[in-house]
């Protein structure tokens, strides 16, 4: 850090920063601090005048620090008021501080696997992580079970996708692509039964056909 803020001062335009910095300081502390007014010297004797010189070229305006950043390479740069974008070259922090006890701080973690599953009971979704071979796990309400139509062979489904089969609606435990019914209890919820057959009617009457209607050409 004292190497960047050595290079740094040698920039001309950091100086003129570095500069305004510094005088300013010394107005305030003077301010604060003043000195007395020393008795009036002795009268000079006047010289000869010399000859008037030539008017000077008007000189070119400041250039001061209009901003400064680090880029994603650790670069240090600054803009200045005129405009111009320079590099400075690249910032290097301090390492940082050990934990409490003086350890290093921890290894991140890194998933290894998850997985969604349904809780029929509850009306929650699954949800487990498993990382440093761990497992983790997550509830929260099922914001809506989505229809999915009638099951057939071969369709996958995620949990909490409701599939209608056999006159019953089954909503899907866990991600599968097993058939919905009571022997596959691990993967599917029965949510509403097939009702019942209803009791048999009464006979009918005889079907009587009615007789054909003639129409009359001469009419």
């Amino acid at each position: 850090m004292r190497a960047l803020a050595i290079e740094l001062s040698k920039s001309p335009e950091i100086r003129v920063v570095i500069d305004l910095i510094v005088a300013s300081g010394v107005a305030e502390y003077f301010k604060e601090h003043p000195i007395r007014d020393g008795k009036d010297g002795a009268d000079g004797v006047p010289g000869p005048q010399g000859a008037k010189g030539e008017r000077g070229e008007t000189g070119a305006d400041g250039v001061g620090l209009g901003g400064a950043i680090i880029d994603r390479d650790g670069q240090l740069v600054v803009t200045l008021t005129n405009g111009t974008v320079k590099t400075l070259g690249p910032v290097v922090g301090k390492d940082g501080e050990s934990g409490r006890d003086g350890a290093n701080g921890k290894d991140g973690l890194s998933v290894e696997g998850r997985e969604l599953a349904y809780d029929g009971e509850t009306g929650e979704i699954i949800e487990r992580w498993k990382a440093a071979g761990e497992m983790k796990e997550f509830r929260y309400p099922a914001v809506g079970i989505r229809q999915r139509g009638y099951w057939r062979e071969g369709t996958a489904c995620k949990a909490g996708d409701g599939m209608t089969h056999g006159g019953s609606f089954w909503i899907a435990k866990r991600d599968n692509a097993s058939k919905p019914c009571p022997e596959n209890a691990d993967d599917w919820y029965l949510c509403v039964r097939k009702g019942r057959d209803g009791d048999r009617g009464p006979a009918g009457s005889a079907y009587v056909p009615l007789a054909p209607v003639k129409l009359d050409a001469a009419k």
